[in-house]
């Protein structure tokens, strides 16, 4: 299904600390002694936090809740194990020799369909999250303990954490069933209330981050030229455009579509796609809520 598509979605987010967040850079201060042991990750002088930080975050915890709900890890189903060779998706189809495209997406779980695996193209993109405002940035100090004794195993060393600041980032669908974009709605939500950290040293209290939910484009490619008599007026996931023959191919949900909350409509931008833009928190937050029930109603139907 990458060959075409039928329908996208961008959201546009922005990133807050809520108190000091480190994204740590690949290289340590070196033998500068002016630069500290953890500096943070940059990118033309300013620091940054990259996308693929953020598409780790959100994948970890969208395994976590999926396999709260579901058993198993294929076809369409649970979360497998990306680090267990014996279990992860892509290593299984491989050993498997499936060959073609359909069937690949198809034996593969819920998280490897929207996230991808090595035979598996992902269906999702995170762009780095740049300032567009003025960043602080402050150097701490710290100590590791020996487990054992309680004596100082390393350290003390120094690292930079960022305390305010404003990134702006971007979240782009393709071809998603609704489902998709529900769940990751709700590992978004988490991560804004601060239930799951981002970068280093979480468990001691850093890496939480307040999201502004700014703006969602929902557009359905072309879909004004194809059936310009036939304006869809509700959210229609992947399923409900593919067609029957592609959807039963590919294990997409058939009938996926929800009610679009009433504030918003599709309208022709004038190229032939079909487009509804939510602004605002509530509004954006509405649009991944409607998504919600379609989640609930497959996770019923098993």
């Amino acid at each position: 299904m990458h060959k075409q598509l039928v329908n996208e979605a961008i959201l546009e987010l922005a990133i807050r600390p809520n108190g000091p967040i480190l994204i740590k850079a690949g290289e340590t201060g070196g033998l500068d002694p002016t630069h500290p042991d953890m500096e943070f990750v940059r990118t033309l002088d300013q620091v940054f936090i990259p996308g693929s930080s953020l598409k780790g975050v959100v994948r970890a915890h969208c395994e976590r809740i999926v396999r709260s709900l579901q058993t198993g890890a294929r076809d369409g189903r649970g979360a497998c194990d990306p680090l267990n060779r014996r279990a992860a998706c892509g290593e299984r189809i491989e050993r498997e020799r499936v060959a073609a495209s359909e069937q690949k997406y198809g034996q593969s779980c819920f998280i490897c369909r929207l996230f991808g695996n090595t035979v598996v193209s992902s269906r999702i993109r995170f762009t780095d999250a740049l300032p567009v405002d003025k960043v602080l940035i402050e150097e701490r100090n710290g100590v590791a303990i020996d487990r054992i004794f309680g004596s100082v195993a390393v350290g003390p060393f120094n690292y930079e954490v960022v305390t305010r600041g404003t990134f702006l980032t971007s979240i782009s669908f393709k071809n998603f069933t609704l489902s998709q974009l529900a769940v990751v709605g709700l590992a978004l939500r988490d991560l804004g209330e601060g239930r799951i950290g981002l970068g280093f040293a979480k468990s001691r209290g850093m890496g939480r981050v307040t999201i502004d939910w700014r703006k969602l484009e929902l557009r359905y490619p072309l879909a004004g030229l194809k059936q310009p008599q036939a304006t869809p007026v509700d959210l229609w996931g992947v399923g409900r455009l593919a067609g029957d023959a592609a959807s039963q191919a590919y294990g997409f949900p058939p009938n996926d579509s929800a009610q679009l909350p009433s504030d918003l409509h599709f309208e022709d931008d004038g190229w032939g796609t079909l487009q509804a833009v939510a602004e605002g928190s509530e509004q954006v937050q509405a649009v991944f809520r409607a998504a919600l029930g379609r989640w609930r109603e497959e996770m019923t139907r098993g």
